[in-house]
């Protein structure tokens, strides 16, 4: 089969599945998500918070009070904010955004395969596959974890820029590009922003010393004019839990929905290596790509989650990135042994095809709401501020999903939060327990819980409302099997 035959085909599947779920996931036009299977909610809420509250002020509206964006990063919410003043509308802004993220990654891979002068069939494929995997579709389209997607798209960004510059001469232009990337990565997402370092790592290695001088100043400059965000940052990791969040530890979880991630996890490094000792034969570059195989290897031998702050980072960047230089080495080499032509064709319709049957039956569509989730919202009205989701409909309904839309629509407050690294761990065991001593009707130790947490409200489901009753809290409504209570604080 000619290889651009082969291409096109390859297109036609991802590019069909891809668009399939770009449709899906733009109801959220319409719907704002409030199932498990979502972290946009979180994201559309602090878009909120900087329009409300503004950079590194204080917040009222998660965990009895915040500073906001001392405890995540701002970058996605400065791109999106424009579009959010414009059309006032928190899902609309989103979706936008969102859909033109997905149009600049095209575009800085239209750059890179420009440069490295693939056919327009190649640069598709690079795109389809890399935001149509099953790993792009669970976490860039249906968790929506839009912070993580602006930092992966500069990545890409990055990686054209040191890749046109590694034969080059550092001209005043490279200077440029560097700070304009650099500083929308660094304000990104911290696990994207840092790994995108190991890009202009390898481009530091193999320049001479006043080349080197030429990216510190790049690095040094970009760290000053984003340094308003990441020094409060830094003083603050010693009040929150996000060093505790140990996400690299995910790797060795080999059981339930992360057996799938440790499969990928391993054969996509392994096939980087593999693929990097082909293209090794043919270019004779090593120095460059030596941050990457190193980060590569250690990745495969599941020895990132012993490493300071590689340790905080969980595995779907890793295997993103990690993608990003397969698909280059594939595209990159012009001859492989004989035996390997003939069944790469095979090879790449069946990784293919097993890419897009893994995501259509193990990544949830968009969810629309059920019964549970229109009792709970008609209740929501007749709450206030310092209000708390005791239980929500079980499976289809995310109690945090509410903690991001109800300060959206209503402007209410809540010693709650969909953001575990805020709060100290102390602090969110306490949001913990609160449910658990509900449902064993420990009735003593939810009023204590209550008066601590300083919460007015309670909404609940099904037999918490019971449980609640019983406690003798006041019963303001109910709506099929969702309830609402006043503490009595």
């Amino acid at each position: 089969m000619k290889q651009r035959k082969l291409f096109w085909i390859l297109n036609f599947i991802l590019g069909g599945y891809f668009l399939y779920r770009i449709i899906d996931q733009s109801k959220i036009l319409r719907i704002f998500p409030l199932n498990y299977t979502n972290d946009v909610g979180s994201y559309m809420a602090s878009l909120f918070f900087m329009a409300k509250c503004g950079l590194n002020n204080l917040c009222p509206y998660w965990y009895n009070g915040f500073v906001a964006f001392t405890t995540y990063s701002p970058g996605w919410q400065f791109f999106t904010m424009p579009f959010y003043w414009i059309t006032n509308n928190i899902l609309t802004a989103t979706w936008i955004s969102w859909i033109l993220m997905f149009i600049l990654g095209f575009i800085f891979i239209l750059i890179l395969g420009k440069n490295e002068r693939w056919n327009l069939s190649k640069i598709i494929f690079f795109f389809l596959f890399l935001f149509g995997n099953a790993v792009a579709v669970g976490g860039f389209i249906r968790e929506g974890r839009m912070p993580a997607m602006f930092g992966f798209v500069f990545i890409l960004a990055m990686f054209a820029l040191v890749l046109y510059y590694k034969n080059r001469d550092l001209d005043w232009k490279f200077f440029v590009y560097l700070i304009l990337i650099e500083v929308p990565l660094i304000l990104s997402h911290p696990q994207e922003a840092l790994l995108g370092q190991f890009l202009l790592l390898g481009l530091f290695l193999i320049k001479n010393l006043k080349e080197k001088i030429k990216i510190a100043i790049g690095v040094v400059l970009s760290l000053l004019i984003t340094m308003f965000w990441w020094l409060p940052f830094i003083k603050n990791l010693g009040n929150n839990n996000i060093l505790g969040n140990v996400q690299g530890g995910w790797i060795w979880v080999f059981s339930g929905t992360e057996l799938l991630t440790q499969v990928v996890g391993f054969l996509v490094p392994l096939a980087l290596l593999i693929l990097f000792y082909f293209y090794y034969k043919q270019k004779k570059s090593i120095l460059f790509f030596s941050p990457i195989l190193a980060l590569a290897l250690l990745f495969m031998l599941r020895l990132t989650p012993f490493i300071p702050f590689l340790r905080n980072i969980s595995p779907d960047p890793f295997i993103m990135l990690f993608l990003i230089f397969v698909l280059y080495f594939l595209l990159s080499i012009r001859l492989f042994p004989k035996f390997i032509e003939k069944m790469l064709p095979v090879l790449l319709i069946m990784i293919v095809l097993f890419s897009v049957g893994i995501s259509h039956f193990k990544t949830p569509y968009f969810w629309e709401y059920t019964q549970g989730e229109y009792d709970m919202l008609e209740l929501l009205p007749y709450g206030g501020d310092r209000f708390f989701m005791v239980y929500t409909a079980p499976k289809t309904s995310h109690p945090k999903s509410f903690y991001a839309y109800v300060p959206i629509y209503y402007n209410y407050t809540t010693p709650g939060g969909f953001y575990p690294q805020i709060p100290t761990k102390e602090y969110d065991d306490l949001l913990y327990e609160l449910p658990k001593m509900v449902f064993d009707g420990n009735c003593e130790r939810t009023n204590e819980l209550i008066n601590e947490l300083n919460i007015n409200y309670l909404f609940a489901y099904a037999s918490y409302c019971d449980r609640l009753k019983e406690c003798g809290y006041e019963n303001i409504r109910n709506s099929g099997k969702a309830c609402l209570f006043y503490s009595g604080r």
